[in-house]
This record gives C-alpha cells, sequence and structure tokens, in this order.
C-alpha cells in the first residue's frame, strides 16, 4: 500500500512559505494513487503546489467521510471526474450536495457498510464527530487487504461501536487526526484528537493486540496557526509516543 499526503491542515492556512513543512494546505490522502479519502476545496490547489497535479488525475475511487468543508468539497469531484469516471462513496447528506457531472457515480454508504475498492475490503465505521446536520454519519474508514489501514481524520477517541469491528483487526497503519495538537485532553477531545488523548488510544490497540511493533501510525489534520504547529515543536512530541508527524506531500509504503 502507498499513502500519500496530499494536505495535511485543518481550516485556512496562515502560513504562506511553501518551502516549508509549516505550511500545511487541505487535501486528501491518496492510496496507490488511485484512492483518494476525502476532498476538500483547495485540493488541487495544494497538489499544484507540492507538483502533484498529475496524481490527481489517476483517481478512480473518492471516499468521504464527512461534509466539513476541510473534508468535502462538490467543486474538488467535479474537477476529478473532468476527464474520466470516478466512483464516489459517501454519505446521503454528501451525495445530494454533488453536481450531476455524468462521471460521477454514486454509492450511499451508512455505518458498517463493506464494498470493494480496487483490492481492498473497505468498512465504514462510525466516528464521534458531527456535522451541523444531526442526521449525518461522520465516518472513519477501514481498509483490509495485503495491508490494512484505518483511516480515521476526525473522531476524538474511538467509536465503542466501531471498536467492535477494529478489535479483530491487526493493522498496518493508522492515520489519525491532531487537530488538537499537543493540548491537554479537553472536551474538544470528544470530537478531534490530540497527541496525548492519542497516546492512550495506541495503548489500548497494543493491549487488545489490534497493532503490532511495525505499525505506521501518521498524524495529519495539523492546525494551521504557527504558534501551536510548528513541524520541529510537533514532531518530537509525536515521536515520543511512537507517530510520525506527516506534511503536505508525506509518502509512505506499508
Amino acid at each position: 500500500m502507498k499513502i500519500r499526503m496530499i494536505g495535511t491542515g485543518y481550516g485556512e492556512c496562515k502560513i504562506k512559505r511553501t518551502v516549508s513543512k509549516d505550511y500545511r494546505g487541505r487535501g486528501g490522502v491518496l492510496i496507490d494513487d488511485t484512492i483518494l479519502l476525502d476532498a476538500p476545496a483547495d485540493i488541487k490547489d495544494t497538489a499544484d503546489g507540492l507538483g502533484l497535479t498529475d496524481t490527481l488525475t489517476g483517481i478512480t475511487d473518492v471516499l468521504i467521510s464527512h461534509s466539513h468543508e476541510g473534508h468535502f468539497s462538490s467543486a474538488a469531484i467535479d474537477f476529478i471526474a473532468k476527464r474520466r469516471k470516478v466512483r464516489v462513496y459517501a454519505s446521503r447528506e454528501v451525495l445530494v450536495q454533488l453536481s450531476d457531472n455524468p462521471n460521477i457515480v454514486k454509492y450511499e454508504i451508512n455505518a458498517f457498510s463493506q464494498f470493494a475498492v480496487g483490492k481492498y475490503s473497505v468498512t465504514a465505521l462510525p466516528s464521534n464527530h458531527s456535522t451541523e446536520n444531526l442526521s449525518e454519519e461522520c465516518f472513519n474508514f477501514l481498509f483490509i487487504g495485503d495491508s490494512s489501514l484505518l483511516y480515521a481524520l476526525d473522531g476524538g477517541w474511538i467509536n465503542g461501536r466501531a471498536f467492535n469491528v477494529l478489535r479483530h483487526a491487526r493493522l498496518d497503519a493508522i492515520i489519525f487526526d491532531t487537530a488538537l495538537e499537543a493540548a491537554a485532553p479537553s472536551e474538544k477531545s470528544l470530537y478531534h484528537n490530540g497527541i496525548y488523548t492519542l497516546a492512550t488510544v495506541k495503548a489500548i490497540f497494543e493491549s487488545c493486540g489490534m497493532i503490532h511493533e511495525k505499525t505506521r501510525i501518521i498524524l495529519s489534520h495539523i492546525p494551521t496557526d504557527k504558534r501551536r504547529s510548528i513541524h520541529d515543536e510537533l514532531s518530537p512530541i509525536a515521536a515520543k509516543y511512537g507517530f510520525t508527524l506527516s506534511y503536505d506531500g508525506y509518502f509512505a509504503r506499508i
């Protein structure tokens, strides 16, 4: 499995130096060059800045976790589907916002929906997150194939119902949000993660045999306020707990 982080930011980027790891656009996660996890409006601009525009042309499948603007844009989907058929897996509340572009093939998913994407079996897991539309389900995604991945951007801890599925998995990689960076746990931890809360989650996963010594735990969805998120300050804190702090353009092979 190849993992390419396009944008790793959370909110509007306030640091305008594109040569720095402290510059974070909003963008999705690309799996094996063909599967895109989340598609915010500025994914093309982020990819352009990294010289990765061509990577968007090979996308065949898009999975949307929820409708917040840092994760979903109808315009971004239209751009990706400009020249080829693209399958989009999302909740009903997201799908109704898509255009009638004939290249977009829509698949409605719900919590615990299972479907095949490329060579992977994917399960949509409920997350501890919500949008302004209280009827919308927000998802994390579990990929099982030659390698296994949990994509868990936005959630705050792990949903109990989702854990009943995850406890039977042995994960090779996890992508967690760290929207609370290295802040102390608080009520915000109910719907977003930080390094310290994730340390507890990791310990639980270890105790249940859900991860192993080579499991790659990658942190993304990082604040873009310079005072809170300088890469060289956050990265050593993350590393102390066995986490890798990603950056725009980060690549890993699992």
